[in-house]
């Protein structure tokens, strides 16, 4: 019987710890979803792209064994009566198997110097822009994908707690 408590309270463990990572992914996923509200607001306006390019990122300095491929593209904008020069990125690979290539290429290609692209701007700060609608490889709302996160780690701390519950009723009843 002790050997089946130790077992339990680990089973207890791990739902608890699905549950913490739930709670975590309902705290990212509103907070992403709300960024997203508020960006749908900004204004909306065609950018001409000047130059894009593919480059390798060393966040971890130069001996990052881990490096990063990343799209930049500087646009030009007229905002009101001011010309804005600023970037837009690609979204960081989440794995590596996502990193160069062949999307970024693609998009680079599809999007010449001289193109247009249709932005949202913040008109609080109008450097900051994203693609209104022609997200950039790896970029756009992830909302679903953390959605997805949710539900499992939700389920899974509810399935480990009630078997935890229904066990630990089984093992007092006798």
């Amino acid at each position: 019987m002790r050997g089946s408590l130790s077992v339990l309270g680990l089973i207890a463990l791990l739902g608890f710890f699905a549950g913490l990572c739930a709670v975590f992914a309902l705290i990212i996923t509103a907070g992403e979803a709300w960024w997203w509200v508020r960006v749908e607001s900004w204004p909306d306006l065609p950018a001409t792209i000047e130059k894009c390019s593919i480059d390798l990122k060393y966040y971890n300095g130069p001996d990052d064994d881990d490096p990063t491929w990343l799209l930049e593209c500087q646009i030009r904008f007229g905002a009101g009566t001011n010309q804005i020069m600023t970037a837009i990125y690609s979204g960081i690979p989440r794995r590596q198997a996502q990193g160069y290539p062949g999307s970024m290429d693609q998009w680079a290609n599809d999007h010449p110097s001289g193109s247009t692209i249709v932005v949202r701007y913040d008109p609080t700060n109008p450097k900051t822009a994203i693609p209104a609608c022609d997200y950039m490889p790896n970029g756009g709302p992830r909302i679903r994908a953390n959605l997805v996160l949710l539900l499992i780690f939700s389920a899974a701390s509810v399935s480990l707690l009630t078997i935890v519950m229904l066990f630990r009723r089984r093992i007092t009843d006798r």
